[in-house]
């Protein structure tokens, strides 16, 4: 991209130019390697300043100064370097300003009437600051004075008579003599010329009777560079070109002040000259103007020596206004003063020094201010951009693919070299129409434009293929081949391509697409389905660019009825509940033709049926088809059968768990059950106990002594059913009393008492809680292992009482009215509670009786 800008507009040699650029990126510039500290690295991009003479000038050693605005610029600039079109560097100077805007200055030279060109280079990160010489310059605020090697100026001091207190430059020396040092030369403001008084007023007031005070101001040297040095002195700003015969002075520069003497002549471009009259020191009267601008910008002003005819003159530029008049004595008496009170951008000042005749330098001076050099900067940061056509003007195959030679164009945006290569060969420079042959080739291209910029390379395909594949030479089924398949599998003989590769097959099923876009690496493909007869079939091979071939065309027949196969079961229908069997079932296969019957149950393998199929119990599937003779294969069927020939299984448990399953009267008993079934599943679970329903995990206490059952009856979801029983007793907590309590119970020997004595037999029952109880429905039994005698409750002989304050009960058993006790017998003594004839009851308490002789006599007492 280019970017120019032409200006008309220039301050006497030094060309003001405003260019705000942004940069993008761009290739690498080729020029500039040798330039001023480099640090390593290289200038990637470069601009053209192009300068033109329109006036018949020439134009040497002038100062052009730039507004560059770059984002790929070093912060300070210090990658920025000018250089002539021989590749010679030129001192530049460079300030920066904010939001990457850079002013750039540095010395041009332009013949009359012709242009010049010169090249910005930036973009160097690894760049370090150029060392360029300096303008040099000496400032003494103590005398008030400031030169450089070429230009003295001293303000404050004398011109003729004590100035000082006012804003006013006394001294103005240029080095005209070119020694470099202008001390030597003549004060432009008085001595050599013979002039009265005369010095320059600085300040932002034009009216010279109230001037600021320069007197006492310090003098500050803001910048020194290779092009330039200026210097701050108050508000105002003066500025030396290096070795150029001028100043130019902005900021509040007004006017200049001459005593005593008429101006000989005041000149306004090439005009007529105005003289201003002397009124004689004595004259009371008020300013007469001589000339007013009323806004015109003057071209020069130029005063002559009346002595020797020798010009001194000044150039505004931007002024709002200047004037010319003469005061009445006792004041200033001449004035010349420059208004730029409007604070105008380029509101600036030039004094010049002319030692020549009349007016040729002044007005030479004149020229070159108000004819600038015609700029234009060309700012070139983006590469050409190559673009790129063919003939077919696109791929005339598929997959953009070529089916016909291309021819391939480039053209460039711009006056550009284009350049290109076929796959990896060599690059070459393009002059027409490129030839691609069959292939698969890349085709890289890039230009390079006049400023170096190379464009990055592009890279495309281009795929070029004018020959159709090789079709199948060997294929299946050949002709006349008979299938019993409906879905018939083809098979054929890899083609074969050399260009784009193989694309892909389509199956042609008596004249038609049967299968389309078949992959291209596969030698196989079943049809879909097809109805009974003849049938013919070839192979379409595709390429990747479109060409196609086939292969021969063969025939086959197709013949398919497949057989019907029958399941019998017996028994014929489920025997248990919800469709299951609770016998085993047997299965019967047969078909309707002759035929190989195949089955599997479950996930079993495949296996010829022959005999009657058995299965065991459990949740089952049969899976069976045949094939007849033909080939012709049934399609599977299936059948589902469900067997369930066992009995759940029951666990049932009573807690806390108790010896002999005996529990106490009061005490909670945990009733827990449970069935399982592997096969069918549990359907129902049901418990009751002595006939009263009771849940799982439920708790019963019981208030009377007995035999309890607990039964438990669970049926599967076939139909079986199972019941389980646990019974249990309920009675009191029994304690024997004295004389037959002892230690270890029926442990020990049987107790022993003599016959013809009497057995006091002592106990007591208590509930779960510990309260006694008083039951009559208490049974002692005595027993001898065959034959037994029972003891009631009652309150005569020979039944037992009850003593609730003793806690007791009491059978006084004697023997003698006893006639199952004999000496020498061993007996057992059972209690019993709750009994219901002819039981005896809840047994409570039980301990082993032994009886022996008695060894009284007959008749004793």
């Amino acid at each position: 991209m280019i970017v120019s800008q032409k200006l008309s507009q220039a301050i006497l040699l030094a060309l003001i130019m405003f260019v705000f650029v942004s940069v993008p990126n761009i290739a690498y510039c080729q020029n500039a390697t040798t330039l001023s500290e480099s640090g390593g690295g290289h200038w990637s991009y470069r601009a053209n300043i192009i300068l033109t003479e329109s006036i018949g000038l020439a134009r040497d050693n002038e100062p052009v100064e730039l507004i560059f605005k770059s984002d790929k610029v070093k912060p300070q600039g210090e990658d920025i370097r000018i250089t002539d079109t021989n590749g010679n560097e030129l001192p530049c100077q460079v300030d920066t300003t904010s939001n990457g805007t850079y002013k750039i200055y540095f010395f041009a030279k332009c013949n009359s009437n012709s242009s010049n060109i010169y090249y910005l280079y930036f973009g160097n990160q690894s760049a370090g600051m150029p060392r360029y010489e300096p303008t040099r310059y000496i400032l003494d605020n103590q005398s008030k004075s400031w030169h450089t090697d070429g230009v003295f100026i001293g303000w404050g001091g004398m011109a003729g008579f004590n100035v000082a207190g006012v804003n006013a430059i006394t001294t103005l020396k240029f080095d005209n003599n070119l020694d470099k040092n202008p001390l030597n030369d003549p004060d432009m403001l008085t001595d050599e010329y013979a002039w009265a008084p005369f010095y320059g007023y600085l300040g932002p007031d034009i009216r010279a009777d109230q001037p600021h005070d320069f007197g006492s101001s310090q003098a500050q040297v803001i910048e020194a560079g290779p092009v330039f040095c200026e210097l701050s002195l108050g508000n105002a700003r003066i500025r030396h070109y290096k070795d150029l015969p001028w100043i130019m002075a902005n900021q509040h520069v007004d006017g200049m002040f001459c005593f005593d003497r008429n101006y000989q002549f005041m000149k306004n471009g090439l005009n007529s000259e105005i003289s201003v009259p002397n009124f004689g020191s004595n004259v009371n009267v008020d300013r007469i103007v001589g000339y007013d601008s009323s806004g015109v910008n003057p071209e020069y002003l130029a005063f002559r020596n009346p002595i020797n005819g020798l010009v001194f003159g000044a150039v505004a530029k931007n002024v709002a206004r200047w004037q010319i008049c003469a005061k009445p004595a006792g004041a200033w008496d001449r004035i010349i003063s420059f208004d730029d009170s409007s604070n105008l951008p380029n509101a600036k000042i030039y004094w010049y020094a002319d030692t020549s005749n009349n007016y040729d330098g002044i007005e030479k001076f004149s020229k070159q201010v108000l004819n600038p050099l015609k700029v234009e900067l060309q700012v070139d940061t983006e590469p050409p951009v190559t673009t790129i056509s063919a003939t077919p003007e696109k791929p005339d195959g598929l997959n953009d693919w070529y089916v016909t030679q291309p021819k391939i164009t480039l053209s460039v945006s711009e006056n550009a070299e284009a350049y290109y290569r076929i796959d990896n060969g060599a690059w070459l420079s393009y002059s027409g129409p490129i030839d691609i042959s069959d292939g698969f080739h890349e085709l890289s291209y890039y230009s390079v434009d006049s400023f170096g910029n190379a464009e990055q390379a592009k890279t495309i395909e281009i795929k070029v293929d004018t020959r159709p594949p090789l079709a199948s030479s060997s294929v299946s089924p050949t002709d006349n081949q008979l299938t019993n398949n409906p879905t018939l599998t083809f098979s054929w003989s890899p083609a074969i391509d050399s260009g784009s590769g193989l694309s892909h097959y389509d199956l042609y099923i008596d004249g038609s697409i049967a299968i389309s876009n078949i992959d291209s690496s596969a030698t196989t493909i079943t049809s879909p389905k097809l109805n009974d007869g003849s049938h013919t079939w070839f192979i379409r091979v595709y390429d990747k660019a479109g060409n196609y071939s086939d292969s021969v065309t063969s025939s086959f027949l197709i013949d398919t009825t497949p057989p019907e196969t029958s399941a019998y079961v017996s028994p014929a229908s489920p025997d248990g509940a919800n469709g299951w069997y609770v016998s085993l079932p047997s299965i019967n296969l047969s078909a309707n033709e002759a035929s190989a019957i195949y089955f599997k149950l479950d996930s079993c393998d495949y296996r010829q049926y022959d005999s009657t199929i058995t299965v065991t119990e459990g949740n089952h599937k049969i899976y069976y088809y045949s094939i007849d003779q033909a080939g012709n294969r049934e399609g599977e069927k299936s059948l589902e059968l469900r067997v369930d020939c066992s009995l759940p299984d029951i666990e049932a448990s009573l807690l806390p768990q108790r010896v002999d399953d005996h529990y106490r009267l009061g005490e909670d008993i945990v009733f827990s059950y449970n069935a399982t079934d592997s096969i069918s599943g549990v359907e129902s679970i049901t418990a009751i106990v002595n006939g009263v329903p009771v849940l799982n995990g439920a708790s019963l206490s019981f208030s009377k002594p007995g035999r309890y059952t607990l039964t438990v009856t669970a049926a599967d979801f076939a139909g079986n059913k199972i019941t389980k029983t646990l019974n249990f007793t309920v009675g009191y907590d029994f304690k024997w009393l004295p004389p037959i309590q002892r230690r270890h119970g029926l442990k020990e020997p049987p107790y022993q008492v003599k016959y013809n004595s009497t057995l006091p037999i002592k106990f007591s029952v208590y509930d779960y809680s510990g309260n006694f109880i008083s039951d009559t429905s208490v049974k002692v039994i005595i027993s001898d292992g065959v034959n037994s005698q029972t003891f009631d409750y009652g309150e005569g002989k020979g039944f037992v009482k009850i003593n609730p304050s003793d806690e007791n009960y009491l059978l006084n058993l004697h023997f003698k009215d006893c006639p199952l006790i004999k000496p020498g017998g061993c007996y057992t003594i059972s209690v019993y509670f709750s009994g219901v004839d002819p039981l005896p009851g809840t047994l409570a308490g039980q301990i082993k009786l032994s009886v022996v002789a008695d060894d009284r006599k007959p008749g004793d007492r």
